[in-house]
């Protein structure tokens, strides 16, 4: 039982590594929404976006990881549009 505490904050500890990148990431994806709603550029950026999946294409993470990785993009979007 205590090799799955052990387990268990391990994983509480890479959560919090995770969370607070992905807060990083989301946050610069808000300055960036700024930035293209005060010059007028859409939030869409097919170039931008093939670009970031080819590259988690090409990488050799397992499928579930990229999909992570698309939801995040996407929740990354969501944040750069204006209501």
């Amino acid at each position: 039982m205590e090799t799955l505490k052990k387990h268990r904050q391990e994983i509480d500890d890479l959560d919090r590594i995770i969370i607070e990148a992905l807060d990083q990431r989301f946050d610069k994806s808000i300055e960036i929404g700024d930035y293209k709603n005060k010059e007028g550029i859409a939030v869409a950026d097919s170039g931008r976006e093939n670009e970031i999946y080819k590259k988690i294409n090409r990488s050799k993470f397992p499928e579930n990881i990229k999909n992570v990785f698309k939801t995040i993009i996407e929740e990354s979007k969501s944040l750069q549009k204006k209501d």
